[in-house]
């Protein structure tokens, strides 16, 4: 059973908005509920962070393999997309499970895309009436020339879809912990989310955050 930190999720994720049952699945993914995790790019914790995002927080990145340290600013980092990247950006309503899929992706891939979604489709009733609408908005970004610098950097055949996917996971372990805190899980996701999701190690929002901070 991976409940061990799910006092520390209830804790730190409070917000309405991204639910706790959100924060234990991006946990499966990251990490595999592993307190002292590291990737190959110098992502650290049970939410992966490097370095860069943990100074953005005023964060010790060392203190980071504490999982109380960890999930503290893996909420607060969440509370920050929310706040400073997906709500300023909308002038229209937009569907809970969406905005939940768009702080995923920037909490994935790093602030730069979502805010670039959100300045071209803000406005867009009907697109953001519905959480299917993700993926059609997210293709909407092949051929930008920073997708393609991170693409090459991360070395991915394609970085859009491994983008994309790494959300799914996220959604997919969510459904599966959303009964360790009362929530209803909703429907079941694809036979080929429910197939063997193997950790991804993630590098990327640093150097996303390096390109957003040159604009």
């Amino acid at each position: 059973m991976n409940n061990q930190y799910d006092h520390l999720i209830r804790q730190f994720a409070t917000r309405p908005d991204f639910p706790p049952h959100f924060v234990k699945g991006m946990i499966h993914v990251e990490s595999a509920f592993r307190a002292d995790a590291r990737g190959p790019g110098g992502e650290l914790g049970l939410m992966q962070f490097l370095a860069s995002t943990a100074k953005t927080l005023g964060v010790d990145h060392a203190s980071l393999v504490n999982p109380e340290a960890a999930i503290r600013a893996g909420t607060r980092y969440i509370a920050q997309i929310i706040d400073k990247y997906v709500t300023p950006n909308l002038k229209v309503p937009i569907h809970p499970q969406l905005r939940i899929r768009f702080v995923q992706f920037a909490y994935n891939a790093g602030p730069l895309f979502t805010v670039r979604l959100l300045k071209r489709f803000g406005a867009d009733a009907a697109t953001l009436s519905s959480p299917g609408s993700f993926n059609r908005m997210v293709d909407t970004l092949k051929g930008d020339p920073d997708v393609l610098r991170l693409q090459k950097l991360t070395r991915e055949a394609d970085f859009l879809a491994a983008r994309k996917k790494v959300v799914e996971r996220y959604q997919y372990w969510a459904g599966q912990y959303a009964k360790d805190f009362g929530t209803n899980p909703g429907a079941n996701p694809p036979a080929a989310v429910q197939a063997s999701m193997p950790l991804i190690p993630l590098a990327i929002v640093g150097a996303a955050y390096l390109i957003w901070k040159r604009k």
